[in-house]
Parts: C-alpha cells; sequence; structure tokens
C-alpha cells in the first residue's frame, strides 16, 4: 500500500502516538459467537491540538439512528483483515481514500456488542480534509478536540444491566450538547488511553 503525504510532514505528536498503538493489521481475532467489525479512529493536528473525527448516523437508518460514532462496520469476505474493513467502510461513508490517510496502528483490545466484537484502527489525515459524507448513512461530522474529552467535566456516566443482571457503570463522553456513549465511548476511552500513554501526563 501506497503511504500517505502526511507522513512527509515533520514528526509529530502523532507521529509518536504510532508508537504506543498495536502494528498487527493481520490479526484475525477468534470470537467464534461474534460478528467481527471494524472502526476508522480519524485524528489530525491543528494549532498543536488534536482532533478526532466522529459521524451522526443518519435518522433513516433502522438501528442507531441519529447516534454518533466511528465510519465503520462488518466485515466482509472480501476484506483481507479487520483494518481493510474499517479503510473500505469509511471510504463509503465518509469518501475518504486509503492515500489520503496514514494508519497508525490498532487500539489494543476490542469492544463486545450482543452481536459483535468491534475492534478500533487509528488513522492520521490532514486538517483540512474535504470529506464526502454518504447522506443515507451518514447526517453530519463533528470533529472533537481530545483535550475536551480528557477533561473530566465531558465525562458522563450511564448504568446498564450486564449479561448477568449486574450494575455496570460505563463512562459516556458529552460535547456541546453531543453525547458519545456506547460501543463509540468505550472505543474511546481506550483510545485516551493511549494518548495518556503517549503524552506521559494529562492534558489538564
Amino acid at each position: 500500500m501506497e503511504k500517505s503525504k502526511v507522513i512527509q510532514q515533520n514528526v509529530s505528536y502523532l507521529d509518536k502516538l504510532f508508537e504506543n498503538l498495536d502494528q498487527n493489521f493481520k490479526d484475525q481475532d477468534d470470537f467464534p459467537k461474534l460478528i467481527p467489525a471494524a472502526v476508522l479512529i480519524l485524528l489530525y493536528e491543528k494549532n498543536s491540538e488534536i482532533y478526532v473525527v466522529l459521524t451522526k448516523r443518519s435518522m433513516d437508518l433502522k438501528i442507531h439512528k441519529g447516534e454518533f460514532c466511528f465510519p465503520g462496520g462488518t466485515q466482509e469476505k472480501t476484506d483481507q483483515n479487520l483494518c481493510a474493513a474499517a479503510v473500505r467502510e469509511a471510504k463509503e461513508e465518509i469518501g475518504i481514500d486509503f492515500v489520503d490517510m496514514d494508519i497508525l496502528g490498532r487500539i489494543p483490545g476490542y469492544v463486545a456488542t450482543s452481536n459483535h466484537y468491534i475492534v478500533g484502527f487509528v488513522g492520521k489525515v490532514q486538517d483540512d480534509y474535504e470529506y464526502e459524507l454518504n447522506q443515507k448513512e451518514v447526517n453530519s461530522i463533528i470533529q472533537i478536540p481530545i483535550k475536551s474529552l480528557v477533561s473530566s467535566s465531558s465525562h458522563r456516566y450511564e448504568y446498564i444491566l450486564d449479561k448477568s443482571d449486574k450494575i455496570k457503570k460505563m463512562c459516556c463522553y458529552g460535547f456541546r450538547g453531543n453525547y458519545i456513549f456506547g460501543a463509540t465511548a468505550l472505543l474511546l476511552s481506550n483510545l485516551l488511553k493511549i494518548v495518556r500513554v503517549t503524552e506521559g501526563k494529562s492534558f489538564e
């Protein structure tokens, strides 16, 4: 695969993030009772701030309508691996080409839902990239500074019953009236752990 133009720039914080991400792109996780899925977590740097890109799902979709998430979806037979699935889905949803990003790595671990396990791959993109939204799937895009998500003031909590009927407390995130929860919030939490390791200290 060709390297993106963005890696020709000077070494930045996002380049350092590379060192703390899993580089095993070909790994095929083995969860026989769950369907494999992957998302693309796009980051960019602007004015010394790191931003993360999320999409708002269309209100015309049957499930999770209007929710915030990362572009991605279920792995198909034609996908070489989970990373390929994330890249393909991102192309379909927001029109971003592989040559316009640099895949930095994979977030350790996964997020399990009732019928899927979801793996997150981190991509570096230019700050002024012009996305082309598939209006059937994506209503809009929000771009959030990582600093605001690390801050405790953005944290919200929801309580759910797990499979053992035990109450489980889960962290969610708020940003300018937008509420990010569920699998997306869990993936964000995993990302922020890597961010803190890379930074060596809190953004606060």
